[in-house]
């Protein structure tokens, strides 16, 4: 198979897991509270990358990786668990099809704050892009009954916080190697929420068998799945084209929610989901993205 084909497909995998994992966030929702839920994800998303890395033979290494790099690691997972706490918790108040679509401003987001830091300007199709994106946002809070302000706010400030998240991995890979970085930040998130959530005394000790399978099947398509993906498709495909593929990672999620769930968009869904891919597509694919 040739590169660039290879390249695409790994793309659209890690789209579509990534799509999915938006339905089993919701399923595990609807029977355990926020904090169990959270805990349960990033447990059995380590639980894969200590399976995975040790078939491997890389465990040991890795983690010798992570302790040299620990406060960078640390830093990258503590702004991912306020963005997870804040994805979950939103989750609880809207339907994956809108979550999933909102989230997609983490890129806009990214984006902008990766402009900043390197002291440029957005270029014209950058802030149209960015334009474009929010303008969903707002179809999406405004145009629907399903989705509140409250939702919608907490989404986009669980948006912010994976951006700022990703940034801070973005400055520090040439450290600490992308496979170990996501190892590191999954195994302290589960850490740092389980202190949280026991600490709150928030901890649910009975689970059953649909909500754990439902965790088990997320976890292993978000934080496992996504990212070894998205790294094997980055090493054959310009970052650019990647970020549009993965793009369509919402309408996975409106397609496996017809098939499993009969769950159909509506009409405001579908125009403000739409117009934030436009956006996201339009800033990705501008020359500085490249």
């Amino acid at each position: 198979m040739r590169l660039k084909q290879r390249g695409l497909i790994l793309s659209l995998l890690a789209s579509m897991t990534s799509g999915v994992s938006y339905l089993c966030n919701k399923q595990m929702l609807l029977e355990l509270n926020v904090e169990t839920s959270i805990v349960l994800w990033f447990t059995f998303g380590t639980f894969y990358y200590l399976v995975y890395l040790s078939l491997k033979g890389y465990l040991k290494y890795t983690l010798a990786e992570i302790k040299n790099a620990f406060r960078e690691v640390l830093l990258v997972a503590m702004t991912s668990c306020l963005g997870a706490l804040l994805w979950f918790w939103g989750t609880t108040m809207t339907d994956p099809t809108s979550v999933a679509f909102i989230l997609q401003s983490t890129r806009v987001f990214t984006f902008i704050m990766g402009t900043l830091v390197l002291s440029e300007k957005l270029s014209f199709r950058e802030s149209l892009g960015a334009l474009f994106a929010f303008l969903g946002v707002f179809i999406l809070t405004f145009a629907t009954k399903e989705v509140q302000l409250l939702s919608v706010a907490i989404l986009l400030t669980s948006a912010f916080s994976y951006a700022l998240s990703n940034v801070l991995a973005k400055r520090y890979v040439e450290r600490v190697k992308p496979l170990s970085l996501s190892f590191g930040r999954a195994m302290l998130i589960s850490i740092i929420l389980f202190i949280y959530s026991l600490t709150l005394r928030k901890l649910e000790l009975l689970h059953s068998n649909t909500a754990l399978g439902w965790g088990m099947l997320g976890a292993l398509l978000a934080p496992f799945l996504t990212i070894l993906l998205t790294y094997e498709a980055l090493k054959c495909l310009e970052v650019s084209k990647f970020a549009v593929l993965y793009s369509l990672s919402s309408f996975f999620t409106i397609l496996f929610g017809i098939l499993l769930f009969s769950r159909l968009p509506t009409l405001q869904q579908v125009v403000g989901g739409g117009t934030i891919i436009a956006g996201v597509i339009i800033m990705t694919t501008s020359s500085k993205a490249r």
